[in-house]
């Protein structure tokens, strides 16, 4: 079953920003009932024919040696959109489906039609949000994980939602209650190696911050939640096996904390120096088997490359400037299809209004390359899939509206 973990900021309350105007090729425009084009209409953008969005290599400065990616925009939807989403199959088709919180609290999934656009959605439950999915009980069915609760409540719940395989959830599950209006992150994986998914947050600012982990018991039932120690603010948490034991470890960034796990929930803290990092992605850039790291430097308006030591350890490598003042969400995938991982990461720059993504192809020894800017609408969050099973990673990015690019990479 396909699942894919979307790269976020943090969870907050429903915000919307007003979008800037950002000049962008649309193939075949958006419904005004809010739906994306190709859900009530039929229309479906004309992909044979894929426009380049590259910036010419003289803009950027460099003269690129690896091939560069080409993408088009098949949907985009002609409303404000949440800023969290999740990715995968939740109606059993074979096609990735988008899951959301709707503007009326309930979960919203647009199936998926197979080519990077969607179907009207389905809705079930009330008052929740979507942060990932995964398949937690086992059944074979997406389930999703996030934040529920009346917008006015003194708590809300974490919670996991089981999956229907139809579109729809029902018979939410508590993991544990939070503090509401709290911006938070959540993150799933294995973190106790028994092959199941677990749970792990933290908040974006908390006095007496905690990483709190939710160890998955199978037969939809969890562990209480065990706490370990965290900054007061963080900026991000990432979720890989950084010490290659095979069990799932969290990354706090703030500078970059690692907090290696025991195997029964714990987690044993070690801190690189990193400065005052911002949005970040796992991957391995060098080829090592030990996940590295692609960090945001809010101060030097520069992506850096953070190298693995192999025990959860990271050292700065190279940085790279961004034509943007901010970046919210970075992900990393074989964007080009040359076979080594690249970066992307979203930006905006607030003097002049420019929304984008900025691509990093990687040269699979850890450093990268500047190269292609895609102008887009949206850049809060970003999610990576194959959404027109070409096996080639397209993006879907979030807020203040929702829009998905397919890869045309030959």
């Amino acid at each position: 079953m396909a699942m894919i973990e979307k790269i976020r900021g943090a969870r907050r309350p429903a915000t919307r920003r007003h979008p800037l105007c950002v000049a962008v090729l649309l193939l075949g425009g958006c419904n005004h009932d809010g739906l994306p084009t190709g859900s009530a209409d039929g229309a479906v953008a004309d992909l044979s024919q894929p426009p380049d969005l590259r910036v010419p290599r003289d803009l950027l400065g460099a003269d690129l040696a690896l091939p560069l990616p080409t993408f088009v925009k098949a949907t985009e939807f002609d409303r404000p959109s949440d800023l969290e989403f999740a990715l995968a199959d939740f109606d059993l088709d074979g096609r990735i489906d988008l899951a959301e919180g709707a503007d009326d609290g309930s979960i919203a999934v647009y199936p998926g039609k197979g080519d990077g656009t969607f179907g009207p959605p389905r809705l079930s439950l009330g008052n929740a949000g979507v942060n990932a999915a995964a398949d937690f009980d086992g059944d074979g069915k997406a389930d999703v994980v996030g934040i529920a609760g009346k917008p006015f409540a003194p708590t809300w719940d974490l919670y996991v939602a089981w999956g229907q395989g139809d579109g729809t959830f029902a018979s939410p599950t508590t993991l544990l209650t939070v503090p509401s209006g709290l911006a938070l992150f959540i993150v799933t994986a294995d973190f106790n190696g028994d092959g199941l998914p677990d749970v792990a947050m933290t908040f974006r600012e908390m006095a007496n911050n905690t990483v709190q982990v939710v160890l998955n018991q199978g037969k939809r039932s969890f562990a209480a939640p065990v706490s370990t120690a965290a900054p007061d603010t963080v900026y991000g948490l990432l979720a890989g096996d950084v010490n290659r034991d095979g069990k799932a470890d969290l990354v706090v960034v703030y500078g970059l904390i690692t907090y290696l796990s025991d195997g029964k929930g714990g987690f044993a803290m070690k801190t690189s120096p990193a400065g005052a990092v911002g949005a970040a992605a796992l991957g391995d850039l060098d080829g090592d088997g030990a996940p590295d790291i692609v960090a945001w430097d809010g101060g030097n308006s520069t992506l850096v490359v953070f190298l693995n030591d192999g025990a959860g350890g990271f050292t700065a490598g190279a940085s790279y400037p961004s034509p943007g003042d901010d970046v919210s969400a970075i992900g990393i995938a074989d964007f080009n299809l040359d076979g080594l991982p690249d970066a992307m990461a979203t930006f905006t720059h607030q003097a002049s209004g420019e929304i984008g993504v900025h691509l990093f192809p990687g040269h699979g020894d850890g450093t990268l390359e500047p190269s292609l800017i895609v102008p887009t609408d949206s850049w809060n969050a970003l999610g990576i899939a194959d959404l027109n099973g070409d096996h080639k990673p397209d993006f879907v990015l979030s807020n203040p509206g929702l829009e998905a690019f397919v890869n045309t990479t030959p």
